[in-house]
């Protein structure tokens, strides 16, 4: 599994009215963390009908090393079994959508009803994000522990 650095900001945003003023992608995902080495994030997700596994090991709250590959059906069969039982399995409905050349992706989650998480990867952490004017800033939550996919399996923040 080859390794990159994602570079990632996350905002808490009010939930938005839908349909989103620009075209956006939707996808179901599940996602489920295994049990791995101290220091590092494993996980394996299902997403529209392909299976992926991702191994992150945290460098700051905005950098991360990344490695992630397609895997078959069989094989996310296979790592489910090394599932964390301190872990909850994390289902979320994700709009992808451009916004003035920046790729952004809106997380709705159902235990939430008035707040999503929004994200976007960047080229270089100085990189000035263009928050779009339709969407609703609670805060942001890039270095904010407790609102990483891996700690929001086992432990949901409340709704600010």
């Amino acid at each position: 599994m080859s390794a990159h650095y994602e570079i990632e900001r996350k905002y808490l945003v009010e939930y938005p009215e839908f349909p989103l003023p620009c075209e956006d992608r939707v996808s179901g995902i599940v996602q489920a963390y295994l049990v791995s080495e101290a220091g590092v994030s494993e996980r394996v997700r299902a997403r529209d009908g392909r299976y992926y596994h991702t191994k992150k090991r945290r460098i700051s709250g905005i950098r991360a090393e990344e490695g992630e590959h397609e895997i078959s059906r069989d094989e996310y069969e296979r790592l489910l079994a090394r599932r964390d039982p301190a872990c909850r399995v994390i289902e979320k409905k994700r709009h992808v959508f451009e916004y003035r050349g920046q790729v952004f992706e809106l997380d709705i989650f159902p235990f939430w009803k008035g707040q999503a998480m929004l994200e976007i990867e960047l080229a270089d952490e100085s990189a000035e994000v263009c928050l779009p004017p339709f969407i609703s800033l609670i805060r942001e939550v890039t270095d904010d522990e407790a609102y990483k996919n891996h700690a929001m399996s086992m432990a949901i923040p409340p709704e600010d």
